[in-house]
Parts: structure tokens; C-alpha cells; sequence
């Protein structure tokens, strides 16, 4: 299968977006700001919560997937490190995105946000873990995958560039009828070369991992997803 298709096949079997609104909702600052940054929006369903909290909002993404329309939303069909503006934000926010762009561009991205943000401006990342968490307690094989990626470890990485944060964790699930369907819904997050190699080697250890997950006739695993407000010292 295909990434789009097997990305599918995952929001179909999980609740991660529902579970990733009810965060936003519950952590994100109340009150009425002037503006919002939101990098690779994607179909922009996640910025639903925050529509009534903004005068305006700025979605750019690489490409256009949007589901939502709002007099105060506008977007940009653009990679963001090409994105230019005058604009200073009152918060720019990056979900489910860091891990899709090469460790090495990662200074550059946050010195970007940095530039776009207005003092005591707010960068805000979705789904960014530590090295421990990042592949969720049922893949105890990847530690074989973690030593083989160029990401260090998340909160490392941060207190290497010298910003304050809060971290708010929440919990969603993927849910399948049996351990092969699961095994293809988690084929989504081992698309590189070493992953694949690594996932399909493993196979008889995710299986027997997956069936101790088992509850009554389905089968339920809980993803751990962290919510970050980052702040930049100027």
C-alpha cells in the first residue's frame, strides 16, 4: 500500500485527530489574539478549535488538502522556508510536521519561526517526542530503529537552542479487528528504507506484541502524543 492510502487506513482506525482537538481545546491559551501561523496545515481540521480565538489565521502548506473555510482563514499553496511575509504572528504552530523535515533543516525552521513571531510570540508543536516515547511502549524492537535515525532527542534538541516550553501530553487510540490488520494500520509510521527493512523484520514480535494488546474481541492501542508551547528568548 501506498503512504496516502495507508495514511487513510490510520485516521479511519484512530482518533488521533478528535483526541488532538480535544488538546487544542484544553491547552491552548483563552482569549482573543490578532494572528496565527499555522506551517503544513494539511486539510486544516485541526485549526477548527481556534477559529473564534483569532482575528485572522494563515494556513501554508505544500500542497492544497483543505476541508475548512473561514472568513478570517487565508492560505498559501508554498513550502514554508520559501514562505515570505512582513507579518509577525501571535503564534505559529507546526502538527504532525517536524518529523516529516530532515533533522539538518531543523535550525533553520525554528529560526524562521523565530523571525515571524512577535515578542513573546508562541511556537506551538504537535506530536513531538523524546527519544523514549517517540515510538510508544508497543514497539519495544525499535529501539534498533531509534539508534538508526538522524532525530535526537526532541527535548535535547530544544534546550540546544536555548527556549523555554511547557509539554502537555494526550492520549489517542488505533484500533483494529485482528493483529495482521493492525500490523498494515502501523505500516504508516515505517515508510523510510531502514524503517521498512526493520518493521518487516520484526514482524513475529509486533504480531505476538499486538495480540497482548488485545481487549475483548477488538484490539486497542493507546499513541502518547505531546503538545509543545515553545518560547523564544529575545
Amino acid at each position: 500500500m501506498a503512504y496516502t492510502e495507508l495514511f487513510k487506513l490510520y485516521i479511519n482506525n484512530s482518533n488521533e485527530k478528535e483526541a488532538c482537538i480535544c488538546a487544542l481545546e484544553k491547552y491552548f491559551p483563552k482569549g482573543k489574539f490578532k494572528n496565527l501561523l499555522d506551517i503544513g496545515c494539511g486539510t486544516g481540521a485541526l485549526l477548527k478549535p481556534l477559529f473564534g480565538r483569532f482575528e485572522r489565521i494563515v494556513g501554508i502548506d505544500k500542497k492544497n488538502r483543505l476541508d475548512v473555510m473561514s472568513e478570517n482563514f487565508d492560505f498559501f499553496e508554498i513550502d514554508f522556508l520559501d514562505f515570505k511575509t512582513d507579518e509577525k504572528f501571535d503564534f505559529v504552530m507546526a502538527n504532525y510536521l517536524l518529523w516529516e523535515i530532515p533533522f539538518q533543516k531543523w535550525n533553520e525552521v525554528f529560526n524562521k519561526v523565530n523571525d515571524l513571531l512577535k515578542p513573546n510570540g508562541q511556537f506551538v508543536v504537535i506530536d513531538a517526542y523524546s527519544k523514549i516515547k517517540y515510538d510508544n511502549p508497543f514497539f519495544p524492537f525499535n529501539i534498533g530503529l531509534t539508534k538508526k535515525t538522524e532525530y535526537i532527542n526532541w527535548y535535547t534538541f530544544l534546550k540546544s537552542q536555548g527556549v523555554k516550553y511547557k509539554s502537555y501530553s494526550f492520549i489517542s487510540k488505533v484500533w483494529a479487528e485482528n493483529a495482521e490488520e493492525m500490523y498494515t494500520i502501523l505500516k504508516f509510521f515505517f515508510m523510510g528504507v531502514d524503517e521498512k527493512k526493520i518493521y518487516k523484520k520484526n514482524r513475529k514480535k509486533i504480531l505476538n506484541n499486538i495480540n497482548n494488546k488485545k481487549n475483548h474481541k477488538r484490539l486497542d492501542i493507546n499513541m502518547t502524543h505531546m503538545i509543545n508551547f515553545i518560547s523564544f528568548d529575545r
